[in-house]
């Protein structure tokens, strides 16, 4: 009886549509429409990755880290909060784009630049590559007079990230420590807009 009301109900179908059938077509177009809504769907989960001011990852992308081990360099612009104060907040979100398009022209196949908050970012970086990363970024920068203090985790296991995370973000607050202690009390770290 179900085997008399399938027939029926192909036999039913416009000619051109058991042509498409019969040739593969449809299936094909099928298999395209599907390879094209997963594209969407990853487009999507991606853009929610993406940090709107910078343009770099934002912390929904750690789940994305495609290395099992890597080196994490937790960054931080210094004097951050008196750049906002005396030279304004526009200032200081074109100070950030700056200093994130710095840090992301120097990733290379697999690594990430990542906004962890505010004026702090991270970058997830293979190993073998974290002194040149650290070299061309000072480099780079240097015309620009931002400056920003790190700290290193190496080789941490994805599996890790937090304990990582928090190993850099311990080895930043050692170099800007170590900074502060340099610094005279009253010199003041000031930025125009000539320098960004």
């Amino acid at each position: 009886m179900e085997v008399k009301v399938v027939r029926e109900k192909v036999e039913s179908l416009p000619e051109l549509f058991l042509v498409l059938i019969d040739d593969g077509s449809l299936l094909l177009g099928i298999v395209f429409l599907a390879v094209g809504v997963k594209h969407i769907l990853h487009f999507y989960e991606m853009s929610e990755c993406i940090d709107e001011l910078t343009t770099v990852f934002n912390r929904k992308a750690f789940n994305k880290i495609k290395m099992m081990r890597f080196d994490l360099v937790f960054f931080d612009l210094d004097d951050f909060k008196r750049l906002n104060d005396n030279q304004g907040h526009k200032f200081g979100d074109s100070v950030l784009i700056l200093f994130s398009h710095h840090l992301n022209k120097q990733c290379v196949n697999n690594e990430m630049i990542i906004r962890f908050g505010g004026d702090e970012f991270i970058a997830v970086l293979r190993p073998s590559r974290t002194e040149e990363f650290l070299k061309q970024i000072s480099k780079e920068l240097e015309a620009t007079k931002i400056k920003y203090s790190y700290g290193i985790a190496r080789n941490v296991d994805r599996r890790e990230l937090r304990e990582g995370i928090s190993r850099a973000d311990a080895s930043l607050y050692q170099m800007k420590l170590e900074k502060k202690s340099r610094k005279p009390v009253n010199q003041v770290v000031t930025y125009s807009a000539s320098n960004v």
